[in-house]
């Protein structure tokens, strides 16, 4: 499948997907991956004016960072303790409240401030500073306050942000450490508290705190963006390398062995950079119809899903049915993989177009839907195409 024309008239869009020939489907499918790669390259060149400081304790604040550096362009710097392997939180947070009593006793003495690993930084560069720590006892955890301690000079007219994890305190605490700290920073009056019990939304959590705070434009919904033959191979299906994986790439043309970090820098480019109100994905989406594969294509979807863009899926013929390249690799033997049914596969994608809020045409893997109210319909059609239905589908402007 490919997009074939775009037209707009009377305020109304039309979009036709047709399928191609094999000449197009080869040209078009070196041309995506050319452009995917360049489109990475240049990504990945853009120095970002954005630096986030972060210590992590247990692992909460490192999980919340990692979801922010894929809607937000930014520089990472973890602060670790000099001394590796310490318990703060034995004895009832013994040791951590030894170290926050040190400090407020003295908290103009450096001595006082418990030592940490050489950070190399050149804060110059950088025009925004997020701050993401945990809380110890309703202040900011020791090592971070060291971090601060010997760099917060050099913060000052930087805009400031915090993102502060805790298990229930109120983070007053943290931000009046960070003023102390930074006594000349630009504090940004919206900081962001993500509790230990609220891990799991940081996505949408931190979405919500980006748009509202300006640091990342909100969902177009007159923006949508297509993608097509993606042919996503799940990790876990290269159980171990060797004659059987080598073999089998030496006659591909694709870059199965890329598809995945291919299509995870997409996610990110589309969270980060596009930030459409709709995506659209013709087959195929996985490499052989793998149901890991399609696993591992619905769980970033889902990374959409949190923060508020819709993806409509179709599938193609390698996206179900028999095939022989639905495979495990494990050295010098395969072993065959589980390939989605069309059941199977409106079941996995019920969040991506085969929903309730559609209507479905019987058992078929057709369908209508309104993804965004007023903006347009969809649908598919199927055909006949190696022993399995390909795609033919249509958008129209309501």
């Amino acid at each position: 499948m490919f997009l074939r024309y775009v037209l707009c008239h009377n305020g109304k869009m039309a979009v036709t997907l047709q399928p191609k020939t094999n000449t197009e489907k080869i040209m078009n499918k070196t041309r995506t991956l050319l452009l995917a790669i360049l489109l990475i390259g240049i990504c990945c060149g853009i120095s970002a004016k954005t630096l986030v400081v972060y210590y992590s304790y247990t692992n909460n604040v490192r999980t919340i960072v990692n979801e922010l550096a894929t809607q937000k362009d930014v520089d990472i710097v973890e602060i670790q303790p000099a001394e590796e392997g310490q318990d703060y939180a034995a004895n009832n947070y013994a040791l951590g409240t030894q170290l926050l009593n040190a400090i407020k006793a003295a908290p103009n003495d450096a001595s006082s401030y418990p030592e940490i690993k050489q950070v190399s930084v050149d804060l110059t560069q950088y025009d925004d500073i997020i701050i993401a720590t945990p809380l110890w006892w309703s202040q900011m955890a020791a090592p971070m306050q060291t971090f601060l301690f010997n760099n917060g000079a050099a913060m000052a007219g930087k805009n400031i942000w915090m993102i502060v994890s805790s298990a229930s305190s109120s983070i007053s605490g943290v931000v009046a450490d960070a003023e102390r700290l930074i006594p000349d920073g630009n504090f940004q009056g919206n900081q962001i508290w993500i509790k230990s019990s609220q891990v799991s939304q940081a996505a949408s959590m931190l979405n919500s705190w980006l748009v509202e705070t300006g640091q990342v434009s909100a969902i177009n919904n007159q923006k949508m963006v297509m993608l097509s033959d993606p042919h996503v191979m799940a990790p876990g299906l290269l159980v171990s390398e060797g004659t059987a994986w080598t073999t089998y790439l030496s006659g591909q043309r694709k870059l199965v062995d890329y598809s995945q970090r291919l299509f995870d820098d997409m996610i990110v480019r589309i969270k980060r950079n596009l930030r459409p109100g709709l995506v659209l994905i013709s087959g195929d989406l996985t490499k052989d119809g793998e149901q890991v594969s399609h696993q591992y294509v619905t769980s970033k979807l889902d990374e959409l899903r949190a923060v508020g863009i819709q993806t409509l899926v179709i599938p193609g013929n390698h996206d179900r049915g028999s095939n022989s390249d639905a495979v495990y690799y494990d050295g010098e033997s395969t072993t065959a993989a589980t390939v989605a049914t069309n059941e199977w596969f409106a079941t996995q994608y019920a969040n991506y177009g085969y929903g309730v809020s559609s209507e479905r045409e019987g058992t078929t893997l057709t369908y209508a839907c309104e993804p965004i109210t007023g903006c347009c319909q969809g649908k598919r059609k199927e055909g006949d195409c190696h022993d399995a239905p390909s795609a033919d589908a249509t958008l129209r402007g309501c």
